[in-house]
């Protein structure tokens, strides 16, 4: 089913949606036309991912990225819309771009890969940054160092599934239910309970794309395979008030174009909710206890 189908069918699902750079080349303008009737609709919260991405992509596909890229944030800018960008191996190229073009006022870096000196940058325009399980890697101290500088009402986190799967489960495919491994380490990296992360994720997800207050409880599970190759990239936030069980506390879980992965973002500021209370429920399974996924200390 399109991401749109399931968001209407559930009153706590919503969903975002955008053509990835490795796709600009293919549909550049089609796509964003498509954008300009979507954000119409009471669930679109996000555009995205939009971004630049030279790890596969040559000098003569970078100008189509940049095309693309700019139409996404005029688009976001102009409907008032969360954009959620993809930077892979272009931390500078994106962020000279958002200052010469101006930044749509909610901005995310879906699964930040840059380091402390790009996190301050970022903070300082106010941009959110999203973690994902590569944050628990021997190698990636870049990214906890990077972490600890970022204010706690801009973190989120994320899975980018099915790779990036946090330590010490790397090996198997990743999935929206082990955001809380990743979250018990970032808890454990800031010093801080794993309750109160939760509740300043769970903060942060909602202040990001301004939902408000609505039954968020799904009655069944949503069919997924993260191995399709789902050319509607979308993507949805779940958050459960009804548990007390806070292993994580939102959710976004993003089909992409090319190969089908997802990611999951989330978010909080405690002054703004009472968020100790919630946990997660995901698409892929019911947590109904923290015991049902390993702590990773």
């Amino acid at each position: 089913p399109s991401v749109r189908a399931i968001a209407e069918a559930h009153e706590g699902i919503f969903y975002a949606a955008g053509t990835h750079p490795m796709q600009a080349a293919e549909e550049p303008m089609a796509t964003v036309d498509q954008l300009v009737a979507l954000s119409a609709h009471p669930k679109f919260v996000g555009i995205g991912e939009t971004g630049l991405d030279f790890f596969r992509t040559g000098d003569d596909g970078r100008p189509a990225q940049f095309e693309s890229f700019e139409a996404h944030i005029a688009l976001a800018k102009k409907h008032d819309i969360a954009m959620q960008i993809h930077d892979r191996d272009a931390h500078e190229a994106v962020l000279e771009t958002l200052e010469r073009v101006g930044a749509p006022e909610r901005t995310v870096f879906h699964c930040f890969s840059g380091d402390a000196d790009m996190a301050r940058i970022a903070a300082d325009r106010g941009y959110w940054l999203s973690f994902a399980g590569n944050v628990t890697f021997k190698n990636a101290q870049n990214l906890r160092d990077a972490l600890a500088v970022t204010p706690r009402e801009r973190i989120l986190v994320e899975t980018d599934a099915p790779f990036l799967t946090p330590t010490p489960l790397r090996g198997r495919p990743n999935a929206p239910y082990l955001v809380p491994v990743t979250v018990r380490f970032m808890a454990a990296e800031l010093g801080m309970p794993v309750d109160e992360l939760c509740a300043q994720l769970a903060a942060n997800t909602l202040e990001l794309n301004e939902i408000g207050v609505c039954n968020l409880s799904l009655d069944r599970p949503i069919p997924f395979d993260p191995y399709a190759d789902n050319r509607e990239t979308g993507s949805f936030i779940l958050i459960d008030r009804e548990t007390t069980d806070t292993a994580a506390l939102g959710l976004v879980l993003a089909p992409k174009a090319a190969g089908g992965s997802s990611s999951i973002s989330a978010g909080s500021r405690p002054a703004r909710t009472a968020a100790a209370s919630m946990r997660v429920r995901t698409v892929e399974r019911f947590f109904r206890n923290s015991s049902t996924v390993p702590a990773v200390r």
